[in-house]
């Protein structure tokens, strides 16, 4: 079966690819994420990725829209974030780096 890519070209001209995304359990090991079929429901994330490789990630939610419609895409995009560094609490005898 053929992969499926979709592209959206925001009002900048900028051409972002979309793709759906499982974060952690119980698709993708914990902390790790898992590129799924584009539209699949079980998505809990989508990641917008330029030609550059610049990444930004809008996290769904229960009740978001889910369509495909370059509308509903582009509100994703216009509120998705870029990925920062996992952040760890820091707790009695941690450094509060990842493996402390």
């Amino acid at each position: 079966m053929a992969s499926t890519a979709l592209y959206l070209t925001d009002d900048a001209g900028v051409r972002w690819r979309v793709h759906w995304v499982c974060y952690g359990p119980p698709l993708a090991t914990p902390f790790r994420h898992k590129r799924l079929a584009v539209g699949d429901a079980r998505a809990n994330s989508l990641y917008f990725v330029r030609d550059d490789g610049h990444t930004r990630i809008a996290l769904l939610r229960p009740g978001d829209d889910r369509r495909i419609t370059p509308e509903v895409i582009a509100a994703h995009l216009a509120r998705a974030g870029s990925p920062g560094r996992p952040v760890v609490p820091r707790t009695a005898g941690s450094s509060g780096r990842l493996g402390s």
